[in-house]
């Protein structure tokens, strides 16, 4: 009986020096991580990053020493990434159920003309539209170099033929009322009567560039004898790349601007072509990147992305 009761002693004994040491352990952590913590909150307290990566707080800046900044900033990529995530994954889906089908050979698209389209027909619509920017070489600032392959910017103008195509989907969707659906082309005609958007996919080794700053950038339409500036500037997920150890970021970007302009509907059988030029050359970290780019939206004078790309590739 007393060998019991010391086995029980001592086994209590063990028992209370391990919670203890855990107890002790959980404690130093907790300490530990509030240093941590403390001094890490202190360090963003001295800096304010969101008026660091303005040029006019740093006019000597290149966007590569610019870029550093954003990468020490709170809302950093990963951040981006995982607070928009929701609209990234209604956007990946869609794009996994669409399929591509091509348009009729004789078919003729404009930006305001409806068209027999299908909603099959959505990912040939946006290829109708899509173009790049002219350049005299390889590596700019809004396309990436990896080894012999090129990245090169996109565009393409959400026009009324993709709207239509949104439409049909949504009218071939079992779970949409008639009159939801009708709410939904009321909606979708009164923002394609005020604004049309032009969606961007940016492709470039600096994230700053990602972001289109408009301290950084001068982004205007040249439509005819006028320019136009966007109403309204949207950024969807940041996406980061590492190829043969070069690391590269790639984000769509939706510039809205007014349908109409003192009166005249300017995308009606215009022109038009997008301008995105830095505001200080001086900014650039190299001569090789020094390039103004303008994107031909008018499917007429656009330029074709895979032939660039081929072209690119080939010398």
């Amino acid at each position: 009986m007393k060998n019991k009761q010391k086995r029980f002693i001592a086994f209590k004994f063990i028992v209370t020096g391990i919670i203890s040491f855990f107890v002790v352990s959980i404690s130093l952590a907790q300490q530990t991580d509030s240093t941590a913590t403390d001094s890490l909150q202190f360090d963003y307290g001295q800096i304010d990053y969101n008026k660091a990566v303005n040029s006019s707080s740093f006019p000597s800046l290149s966007i590569a020493q610019q870029d550093s900044l954003y990468m020490a900033r709170k809302d950093s990529l990963r951040r981006d990434s995982i607070a928009k995530a929701s609209s990234m994954l209604t956007t990946n889906y869609l794009n996994r159920k669409r399929k591509y089908v091509p348009l009729p050979s004789s078919i003729i698209l404009t930006f305001t003309d409806s068209a027999l389209i299908r909603a099959e027909h959505y990912l040939a619509i946006e290829d109708y539209f899509l173009t790049t920017f002219k350049k005299t070489t390889k590596k700019t600032i809004l396309s990436v170099l990896l080894g012999k392959k090129v990245e090169l910017t996109t565009a393409y103008v959400r026009a009324l033929p993709l709207l239509q195509a949104e439409y049909e989907e949504k009218k071939e969707t079992r779970f949409v009322s008639d009159q939801e659906l009708n709410t939904y082309k009321e909606k979708q005609m009164e923002y394609f009567d005020a604004v049309v958007d032009v969606v961007l996919d940016i492709k470039s080794e600096f994230i700053a560039v990602t972001e289109l700053d408009t301290s950084l950038f001068s982004i205007q339409l040249l439509i005819d004898e006028f320019t136009v500036k966007p109403i309204k500037k949207t950024l969807l997920p940041l996406n980061s790349y590492i190829t043969e150890f070069i690391p590269w970021y790639q984000r769509k970007v939706i510039l809205s601007f007014p349908r109409f302009y003192k009166g005249e509907d300017i995308w009606f059988e215009r022109n038009i072509s997008l301008t995105i030029q830095l505001m200080n050359p001086d900014m650039l970290p190299d001569t090789k990147y020094q390039t103004i780019f303008r994107f031909d939206l008018n499917h007429d004078l656009r330029i074709d992305p895979k032939e660039a790309l081929n072209s690119l590739n080939s010398n």
